[in-house]
């Protein structure tokens, strides 16, 4: 119960950012490496709240960089303390976490390295020095990749950056929808041209058998230009001037349309 009740204090004292009660506690011999009731450290603690100076007295004093937490699979347990610092965009604490040897490619009970969470935040600072530690950029294989979150999030700019780490864009952890697909359908065009560039396979098939032009060539529903407001109706309409640009990259990248019966 002591140890218990001195964690609590000194979490206490992390959220209250005092490096003060942090010194007095490792000059007093205080085991850093403690955990909580879910397996979690003080390290973890300070690279979730963004406490620079501590999380520099605490890596100072030897804690253990790659613990992963207890905590359950629907909490996103298994968490280290680059996880904790990624996932709340404290780029500075990764940047030192990175720096003394945290590994990078760690995955989390849900699958996801931190470089996932990077990339789901759109957060193309820390990504890249992710990236530049050696990350693979195409995440754990457990979850879909890094590629395909960031065009589900329309990011150019992300799916250039993992492009250019040598992202597979045709990786097997997206085989039930292909990343180029789903860019196909969603937009917008540049991703879709970074990825034919890339090598995307233009007649790959998802898991209903449908090419990326089997999803372009699906018609929207006339009735939706009558019932949206006009500001909808406007962004229908760059919608479907997006898709026409993507109908003919795919069509000069020399794609086959397997037509709908």
């Amino acid at each position: 119960m002591k140890v218990e009740l001195q964690f609590e204090k000194l979490q206490k004292a992390i959220s209250a950012d005092d490096e003060d009660a942090l010194k007095s506690a490792i000059a007093a011999g205080i085991d850093i490496n403690s955990k909580d009731y879910h397996g979690r450290t003080l390290l973890m603690f300070a690279a979730e709240e963004g406490r620079t100076g501590i999380v520099k007295m605490l890596i100072r004093a030897k804690a253990k960089l790659d613990v992963r937490d207890q905590m359950n699979f629907h909490d996103g347990g298994g968490k280290t303390a680059l996880h904790r610092a990624v996932a709340n965009r404290h780029a500075d604490i990764a940047d030192m976490l990175i720096g003394v040897g945290a590994k990078v490619d760690v995955a989390d009970k849900v699958g996801q390295t931190p470089l996932e969470l990077a990339i789901s935040n759109n957060d193309l600072l820390i990504a890249e020095k992710l990236l530049k530690a050696g990350a693979d950029p195409n995440g754990s294989g457990k979850t879909v990749s890094p590629l395909s979150t960031a065009v589900a999030l329309k990011s150019v700019e992300a799916v250039r950056l993992l492009l250019k780490y040598k992202a597979d864009p045709n990786h097997p952890a997206d085989a039930h929808r292909p990343v180029l697909a789903s860019a196909a359908f969603w937009g917008p065009a540049e991703a879709c041209r970074l990825l034919i560039e890339a090598g995307a396979k233009i007649d790959a098939k998802d898991a209903d058998g449908k090419t990326a032009l089997d999803r372009l060539n699906k018609t929207i529903d006339p009735q939706a230009w009558k019932i949206l407001p006009p500001a909808e109706v406007e962004k229908l309409k760059c919608a479907v001037q997006d898709r026409e640009q993507i109908k003919a990259m795919l069509f000069e990248a020399g794609s086959r349309i397997s037509a709908e019966k």
